[in-house]
């Protein structure tokens, strides 16, 4: 009996665990582009600002505003915008700012790789901010990204390489290449109350099994 309830109550937790993180609607985090990867350099940091907010529940919404005199370029050495998530899922990116459009994992040569990515060259039609450097696009960037299961600001996460962020530029020298953001102000993540009630509530019928069969 005592075996059984100790697989019950690991079920519990197995059904609470897919629910068991949500940010609450506006967690914001905030990250500098202080990073510079540009050949010759772009000048001196920061080269803008990286705005994560928990617009709904399961939906982040990102703002990036870039320096002045810096602007968006389609180099090739990287794209509009960079970033990684928890688990890598399947995500629909939405309510993004023309001429930007979601462009899949890419490397952003100096910093490493990345899952997802936004770009604001469209190399098929040639339109947008390139090609190379021509036509930059100061911005400012914005778009929506959420799934089936949601998106937490806490989900976005660093590469292998310590970077959150990363964007192709070109600064106020004139040069060109990706810049990015290192380190983060990730929140924790906050138990959602269905969850925690579910747990709750799971918790106390198997403590009071178990006291019913032991005593």
């Amino acid at each position: 009996m005592l075996k059984k309830l100790l697989l019950l109550s690991s079920a519990l937790f197995l059904v609470a665990a897919p629910f068991a993180k949500a940010d609450p609607i506006g967690t914001v985090a905030t990250y500098s582009l202080t990073f510079d990867g540009c050949t010759g350099g772009c000048g001196s940091g920061p080269f803008g600002t990286i705005t994560l907010t928990q617009s709904a529940t399961g939906v982040v919404t990102v703002n990036e505003t870039l320096a002045s005199g810096v602007a968006f370029v389609g180099t090739g050495a990287g794209r509009s915008i960079e970033f990684n998530l928890t688990g890598s899922p399947a995500v629909t990116i939405g309510n993004i700012t023309s001429p930007f459009f979601s462009s899949g994992s890419d490397s952003a040569s100096t910093f490493g790789d990345f899952g997802y990515s936004l770009s604001c060259y469209d190399k098929v039609n040639k339109t947008g901010c390139g090609p190379g450097g021509s036509k930059p696009n100061p911005g400012p960037l914005s778009f929506t990204v959420t799934n089936g299961t949601g998106v937490n600001v806490s989900d976005f996460i660093a590469n292998s390489d310590g970077y959150f962020f990363a964007s192709d530029v070109s600064g106020v020298t004139g040069n060109t290449g990706n810049v990015a953001a290192k380190g983060g102000t990730t929140p924790p993540a906050v138990p959602e109350p269905s969850s925690l009630l579910l747990f709750g509530t799971g918790a106390l019928g198997v403590a009071g099994l178990i006291r019913r069969k032991l005593f």
